[in-house]
C-alpha cells in the first residue's frame, strides 16, 4: 500500500514536469506561427485562427505524442530480457531521504 502512495506522488511530480514541457512546447509553436503569420499578440487573434489560417493539421505536441507511443510498442514487443525492456517496466524499491543530496568529496 505504502509503495502506491509513493508511485502516486512521483507519478503527479512527472504530470506537472510534463505539463510545464507542454506547455513550453506550445508556446514556441504558437509563437513561431504567428511570426510567420506576421500577426501580432496585440490583435488579439486566437491560436485556433491562427492553425486554421496556416491550416495545421497536426500540431508539435500530437506528433512527439505519437512517435512516443510508436516508440513503447516498440519496446513492449521487444525480448522482455532486454535491458531497454527492463528498464521501462523498472520501478525503484524503498524511499528517498528528504532534501538535497549530500555533496561527496573524494
Amino acid at each position: 500500500m505504502r509503495r502506491t502512495h509513493n508511485k502516486k506522488k512521483t507519478k503527479k511530480k512527472i504530470d506537472n514536469t510534463m505539463k510545464i514541457s507542454r506547455n513550453k512546447i506550445n508556446t514556441t509553436e504558437m509563437d513561431y506561427w504567428r511570426r510567420s503569420c506576421r500577426v501580432s499578440r496585440m490583435e488579439k487573434i486566437t491560436n485556433d485562427e491562427i492553425k486554421r489560417r496556416i491550416e495545421i493539421k497536426k500540431d508539435t505536441l500530437n506528433y512527439i505524442e505519437e512517435k512516443r507511443l510508436t516508440w513503447y510498442g516498440h519496446v513492449r514487443r521487444t525480448d522482455p530480457n532486454r535491458w531497454i525492456a527492463k528498464i521501462t517496466e523498472w520501478s525503484p524499491i524503498g524511499k528517498r531521504k528528504r532534501g538535497r543530496p549530500r555533496s561527496f568529496r573524494d
